[in-house]
């Protein structure tokens, strides 16, 4: 059967690149500690719906070396309803930053 919960560690610093690509995951909560989510991370998530992204300052992403100047997209082929819960107080900077910015229409300011 395919994983469709994950409880990421508390001290997890990097989520690498295609980590969790092509599985089943509903719902991910990302911890404060992450500060770098590499390039297809949660990638062909179809049933990924919501995304709590606990960081107060927004990951970077990672960029695929063929084209090292932009971003590839973490959370790739997705839930078309992808909800990214980030914390109230950050939802502008979120909202703002490279990457994070084509979400912003999918995100809502959180409380954890």
């Amino acid at each position: 059967s395919q994983m469709n919960e994950v409880l990421l560690s508390n001290s997890l610093a990097r989520i690498e690149e295609s980590t969790f690509a092509n599985s089943a995951l509903k719902s991910v909560i990302i911890p404060q500690s992450v500060n770098f989510i590499d390039c297809y991370a949660f990638d062909g998530n179809r049933d990924l719906s919501s995304v709590y992204c606990m960081p107060a300052t927004p990951p970077k992403v990672g960029t695929d070396y063929d084209d090292g100047d932009r971003y590839w997209d973490a959370f790739d082929d997705c839930a078309a309803r992808l909800i990214i819960y980030v914390p109230r107080i950050s939802l502008p900077t979120y909202q703002k930053t490279s990457y994070w910015s084509d979400y912003k229409d999918k995100m809502i300011g959180y409380d954890f």
